[in-house]
C-alpha cells in the first residue's frame, strides 16, 4: 500500500509542476501575439440587448429599470457604445459609452426580436411587454411606436428582407400562458404586421427535438437561425434539426431546404 506520505509529496509536486507551467506560459505569451484585454469600459445601464448602427456605433438599451430587469413598467434606458471613443487630441480611442437617455416608450423590451432596417433603424418587437413594437432612429436618438404585433411573443427570431420588410417567428417565451402557435409575421411601415398562418412556429422543431427539450415547447420555437436570401425568401438553418426555405408571399410557405431538409447529425442544438 502507499503511504499517505508518499500521496501529499506526489500530489505537492504535482501542485508545483503546474504552477511552472503556467508562469512560464504566461511570460511566453505577448500582446503582439496574444492580445491583451483593455480596461473595462463601464456603462450606466445593464445593456440586455444590443444592434449594429450605419456609423459603427452600437445602441444597448436595459429593461425595466437601468440597473435590473423584469416586470413592464415601460421605461427603456438607451446607451450608445462608440467603439472609436474615449480618444484625446483628435486621435481615436478605445471605446466609450455615450451620456444614458430614458424614455417612456411603453414598451419594456427585455428579450425582443430585432430588426436592422434598411434606412439605419432599429425595429424591436416584443419581450417583455408582448406584443409591443418600437423603433430606434439613430439620426435623433429617439424611440417612437410602431404597430403592435399580431401574435405576443419573446425570444422569437428576426430578420431583415431583402426589400426591406422585416420578418419574425416563435417565441413563446413570453404572451400568453399557450405556449405554441406563434405563427410568422411580416412588417412594412404602411401595414404594420401581417400575420402568416402557413408558416407555423411549430415548422421550428420536430419530434426529436421536442424529446431532447425537457421543458418542451416554451423553448423549443426561440431564436430561429433565419438568413435572407436576395430573391426575397429566407433561409431557415436551425437550431432545430429541420431547414426550410420560407417564402412571405400569401398566407406564407415552406419548403425543405437540402436534399433531406436535415442539418447533417445535429438533433439537439434548441439550446
Amino acid at each position: 500500500m502507499i503511504s499517505s506520505n508518499f500521496t501529499k509529496v506526489m500530489y505537492l509536486l504535482l501542485i508545483v509542476g503546474f504552477n511552472f507551467f503556467a508562469q512560464a506560459q504566461a511570460q511566453t505569451q505577448t500582446p503582439q501575439t496574444h492580445g491583451t484585454w483593455d480596461p473595462k469600459i463601464v456603462f450606466d445601464i445593464v445593456p440586455v440587448a444590443i444592434a449594429n448602427l450605419p456609423d459603427g456605433k452600437l445602441v444597448t438599451w436595459s429593461s425595466k429599470y437601468h440597473d435590473d430587469f423584469g416586470g413592464d413598467d415601460g421605461y427603456t434606458y438607451t446607451q450608445v457604445f462608440d467603439p472609436l471613443g474615449g480618444g484625446v487630441d483628435g486621435q481615436n480611442g478605445k471605446g466609450a459609452v455615450l451620456p444614458r437617455m430614458v424614455t417612456n416608450t411603453n414598451h419594456d423590451m427585455f428579450c425582443p426580436g430585432i430588426n436592422n432596417l434598411a434606412d439605419g433603424r432599429i425595429l424591436v418587437s416584443g419581450g417583455s411587454s408582448a406584443e409591443r413594437s418600437s423603433i430606434y432612429d439613430p439620426k435623433t436618438g429617439e424611440w417612437s411606436r410602431a404597430a403592435d404585433l399580431k401574435i405576443p411573443r419573446g425570444y422569437q427570431g428576426a430578420v431583415t428582407l431583402s426589400d426591406g420588410s422585416a420578418f419574425t417567428i416563435g417565441g413563446s417565451w413570453s404572451g400568453d400562458a399557450t405556449y405554441g402557435g406563434r405563427d410568422g409575421e411580416i412588417w412594412t411601415e404602411a401595414t404594420g404586421w401581417k400575420r402568416l398562418p402557413e408558416l407555423p412556429g411549430e415548422l421550428l422543431w420536430n419530434e426529436n427535438d421536442f424529446e431532447g427539450e425537457d421543458e418542451g415547447e416554451y423553448r423549443l420555437d426561440n431564436h430561429a437561425w433565419l438568413w435572407a436570401a436576395p430573391n426575397g425568401k429566407i433561409f431557415h438553418a436551425g437550431p432545430g434539426e429541420d431547414m426550410h426555405w420560407i417564402d412571405v408571399n400569401g398566407s406564407g410557405s415552406h419548403l425543405p431546404a437540402g436534399p433531406d431538409g436535415k442539418r447533417g447529425d445535429d438533433h439537439e442544438s434548441m439550446n
